[in-house]
């Protein structure tokens, strides 16, 4: 009787086993590229495989944003911010001050041959912006506000660029 007992549990422990193998074998994964750092760096031009495709360095490197697309939001979340601010939602104009220095850091990133003025336009207008924010302060804000955009349109023209001017909407977007 216990040979008629174990026979039947060994032959489904190998039955187990067999499948278990098998399954491990079809989940067999493809080995990823090693990129390898050269001499002086990184190939730039080896793909190197991403969820979606597989992309090289300098290909990477030329989809980032360029300064246009950087003031593109950095416009847009200075209009939210200014009438957020007029609306007493301090909260929501402080988020977007939050996400324009984001997205500053991005130009400075990409961008590094602007970044020395970027960074000297953020002392000079964005951290005492950022100040009247957290002070809560309509008036002290506004004075800030404007002065920013000032220093906005004066950055253009000093990087050639006269034809660029900031100009707040005149109507408020939606905003709770």
């Amino acid at each position: 009787m216990e040979s008629k007992t174990i026979a039947p549990i060994v032959i489904s422990i190998v039955a187990i086993i067999i499948a278990v193998a098998a399954l491990n074998a079809s989940y067999k994964t493809t080995p990823v590229p090693q990129v390898t750092p050269t001499a002086v760096g990184f190939d730039n031009k080896t793909p190197i495989p991403t969820t979606h495709n597989s992309l090289t360095l300098d290909q990477i490197a030329g989809i980032q944003p360029g300064l246009g697309t950087v003031m593109m939001e950095y416009g847009n979340r200075f209009y939210i911010m200014y009438y957020a601010a007029k609306s007493g939602n301090w909260e929501l104009a402080q988020y977007q001050m939050k996400e324009a220095l984001e997205i500053q850091e991005v130009g400075e990133t990409t961008r590094t041959g602007r970044a020395a003025n970027l960074k000297t336009f953020e002392a000079s207008y964005l951290e005492p912006l950022n100040a009247t924010l957290n002070a809560k302060d309509w008036n002290t804000f506004q004075a800030a506000y404007n002065k920013t955009i000032d220093g906005c349109n004066g950055c253009h023209t000093l990087n050639q660029f006269p034809y660029i001017t900031y100009t707040l909407p005149s109507s408020p977007p939606n905003i709770p």
